[in-house]
């Protein structure tokens, strides 16, 4: 057994005893966020559109990682807050913004928040969008494995929901 396998298998180990902490509080923390950060840099007439967005609409709200990393700026206690601004909607494989970083090259809290986002985005109300059913939402989430996530980060996330740890987050929510 090579150093780097055992520094795998540790480093294994420790993420899944740390991960469910993690995720609870990375979303209590994205959903404070959310709600602090709404209004702030995209106009209502794009956020609240009931309807699709237009290319050009869709590059606007696209501005919204790096409008959080400007607001975060100049404080190194937000440096984590500030990848996950930037990084959460980079894609496992590579298709995402803004950066089109892929793998593990996407910093390990953003690739963590990007479920986490998804996931809450499509059990949430939102004026494009009515509600999902969460094993609907789960399935989404299972499809993006690979593709839009990290397969070890959603490995946890549905083990987690699969023991019932998102349950009271989830109520609130939907409430």
């Amino acid at each position: 057994m090579t150093i780097s396998l055992k520094i795998s298998q540790k480093w294994d180990y420790y993420l899944f005893l740390l991960l469910p902490v993690l995720l609870l509080t990375i979303i209590l923390a994205w959903k404070f966020y959310q709600f602090e950060s709404r209004e702030v840099g995209i106009p209502d007439n794009v956020l609240l559109k009931p309807g699709k967005l237009i290319s050009k609409e869709f590059e606007l709200i696209k501005t919204h990682t790096q409008l959080g990393v400007d607001i975060l700026s100049g404080n190194d206690q937000y440096s984590l807050a500030s990848q996950v601004c930037l990084h959460h909607h980079d894609r496992w494989d590579g298709e995402g913004y803004p950066t089109g970083l892929k793998g593990e090259e996407i910093p390990l809290i953003a690739r963590i928040v990007s479920v986490i986002d998804v996931f809450d985005a499509l059990i949430s109300k939102r004026c494009y969008k009515k509600v999902w059913k969460i094993e609907k939402a789960i399935q989404e989430i299972e499809l993006g494995s690979g593709s839009q996530f990290d397969p070890k980060v959603v490995d946890i996330f549905l083990s987690l929901h699969q023991q019932g740890r998102f349950n009271s987050i989830i109520t609130l929510s939907n409430d």
